[in-house]
């Protein structure tokens, strides 16, 4: 699921730093929300599934080493307003999940889920992203970086349909427990 597209933004950052780790997945999050309203059929639902584990690794990923980071940082209402953001593009995304995505209640309501996400994505890199990258240092924000990819490459490459946004809200917390659980491993290699 990695890219190997670097975007200008992360290319500032070393190959595993988590916050370039992060606007990677931005880019390739931004890549989906236009593409899936521009094809129709098996690959519209194909690519709405890749966007789904997308961001149930990316939010994941987030809750696990980003807020964190950002709470101390930015301060807890920075990290606060995101993770509500977030529960409700989940409750969003579930909904989507039960609809047809050849439907016109699909596209519409795609849309507004598609600028709800950009947005957010936008008020994470200025608010939260460029402070940690100034302020948090040391081995383990390239450690969290190592983690999310490898987590992505565990992440099923064609997910079932219905198997992520139906169950959103369990898939991020079973997923983030999961990143928790491989930090926590990590740690006691080293």
């Amino acid at each position: 699921m990695e890219s190997d597209t670097v975007t200008p933004e992360a290319a500032g950052f070393p190959g595993r730093h988590l916050i370039r780790v992060l606007l990677d997945q931005h880019a390739r999050i931004r890549e989906l929300l236009e593409a899936v309203p521009a094809v129709h059929g098996e690959l519209r639902q194909e690519l709405f599934d890749q966007l789904r584990l997308l961001l149930a690794i990316h939010e994941s990923a987030e809750e696990v080493f980003l807020r964190p980071l950002s709470r101390g940082i930015s301060g807890a209402h920075v990290a606060d307003a995101r993770l509500k953001e977030e529960e409700e593009a989940a409750h969003v995304l579930a909904e989507l999940e039960l609809m047809d995505v050849s439907g016109h209640d699909f596209a519409t309501a795609f849309q507004s889920f598609a600028r709800a996400v950009t947005a957010h994505a936008e008020t994470e890199e200025a608010e939260e992203f460029r402070k940690v990258a100034e302020r948090a240092e040391g081995g383990d924000i390239i450690q969290s970086g190592s983690l999310i990819l490898l987590a992505e490459n565990w992440a099923p490459v064609h997910p079932q349909p219905r198997a992520v946004g139906a169950l959103s809200l369990k898939t991020f917390g079973a997923f983030a427990d999961m990143l928790d659980k491989s930090q926590q491993n990590f740690r006691q290699l080293i």
